[in-house]
C-alpha cells in the first residue's frame, strides 16, 4: 500500500465513522503505527477491504481491517463436506495411481488438509471411508482455520513470527544438546567409577586370597 492510498483510506474511514478521530498531525505516532501494519496489502485490495469494514462493523481497528482485507485475498472458503466432496470427486476421475493430477485438481485448502492426512493415495488405501471422512473434515477444518489466520497476520508479520520461531528451536536444539552431552559426560564419568571399582574390588578379592594361600601353608608347615 502506498503512503497516498493510506492516506485516502484513512480519511474515508474518519468520514464513515463518527468514533474514529485519528489526525495525521495530532496522532503521527499512531498514524506511523497503522501504516506499518497495514502497508503489506494491495492497493485495491485494500479498497475492497475498507468497504466491507464500513459495511459490516459498528467501528474500525487495524484487526477490522486485517480481517477483511483476509477475506477478500485469502483463497474461496470451502466448508468440510464440499471439501470431502470433491476428494471424492478426484478419487473417481484420477485414482490411486494418478495422486499428483488429482491433487493438481483441487484448492489449495483441500491440498493442505489432504497433506495433514498423509497424502492422496493414504486416503485412498483407507477402508473405512466414514472414519476417514471423519479425519479429514477435522484436517479440513484445521486448514481453513490456519488460512484465515495466515491472511489475516498478513506476510511481512508472518515473516517476523517465523523468523522468532526459527530462533527459539535453534536455541531449543542447542540446549537439548548441551543436555545430551552433559548427560554422556556424568555417564562416561559413572562408567570409570564402575571400571574403578571393579578394579578396587578385583584387588582386594587378590590380596585376600593370597593371605589365605599364605595361612593354608604356614598351618601346613606346622
Amino acid at each position: 500500500m502506498t503512503v497516498t492510498t493510506f492516506e485516502k483510506l484513512m480519511s474515508i474511514l474518519r468520514a464513515s465513522f463518527t468514533n474514529f478521530k485519528m489526525d495525521p498531525e495530532k496522532d503521527k505516532d499512531a498514524y506511523k503505527i497503522w501504516f506499518g501494519e497495514l502497508a503489506y496489502m494491495d492497493d485495491a485490495k485494500s479498497v475492497l477491504a475498507i468497504k466491507k469494514v464500513i459495511s459490516t462493523c459498528d467501528f474500525v481497528t487495524i484487526k477490522n481491517i486485517k480481517q477483511a482485507y483476509a477475506d477478500v485475498d485469502m483463497p474461496m472458503q470451502i466448508d468440510d463436506e464440499e471439501g470431502w466432496g470433491l476428494v471424492e470427486k478426484a478419487i473417481r476421475n484420477y485414482g490411486y495411481m494418478r495422486a499428483e493430477e488429482a491433487m493438481a485438481s483441487l484448492p489449495s485448502q483441500v491440498q493442505k488438509a489432504i497433506t495433514y492426512m498423509g497424502g492422496f493415495q493414504s486416503i485412498c488405501e483407507a477402508e473405512k471411508k466414514e472414519v476417514i471422512r471423519g479425519q479429514f473434515n477435522k484436517a479440513m477444518g484445521a486448514a481453513n482455520a490456519r488460512t484465515k489466520m495466515n491472511a489475516v497476520l498478513g506476510e511481512p508479520l508472518l515473516t517476523q513470527i517465523g523468523n522468532y520461531q526459527k530462533m527459539a528451536e535453534l536455541a531449543e536444539r542447542q540446549t537439548l544438546q548441551i543436555a545430551y552431552q552433559e548427560q554422556e559426560e556424568i555417564q562416561e564419568l559413572n562408567e570409570d567409577k564402575i571400571a574403578t571399582n571393579k578394579e578396587h574390588i578385583a584387588h582386594i578379592k587378590e590380596v585376600f586370597k593370597k593371605s589365605l594361600e599364605r595361612r593354608a601353608a604356614i598351618e601346613a608347615g606346622a
